[in-house]
């Protein structure tokens, strides 16, 4: 398999980019500094625009599936609550199937 493409990083962003390319018939070689994966969390949620590029991948049914949904979230500064934030407002095409 010729390589036509080499995708830096292996990281979400990277293999997402491996995953299209070769979904559009591209082949590719992901390259990876790390030597073995993160042991840290790299996300805590997914956002309304990353379901609709999900979807626009036919990704999104299964993260809609087994997914949890956020209303709201509060910041904290030690045990005093600083921030609430709601959702609600987010004019979000999957607000009604999350």
């Amino acid at each position: 398999m010729d390589t036509q493409a080499l995708v830096v990083g292996a990281g979400p962003t990277g293999l997402v980019v491996a995953s299209e390319l070769r979904r559009r018939g591209v082949c590719c070689r992901i390259i990876e500094s790390s030597a073995q994966p993160s042991d840290k969390s790299k996300a805590l949620s997914i956002h309304a625009r990353t379901l609709e590029l999900f979807d626009m991948m036919g990704l999104v049914d299964a993260f809609l599936e087994i997914g949890w949904k956020s209303h709201a979230f509060v910041v904290f500064n030690r045990k005093t609550p600083i921030v609430r934030m709601t959702f609600g407002e987010l004019e979000d095409p999957f607000e009604s199937q999350t």
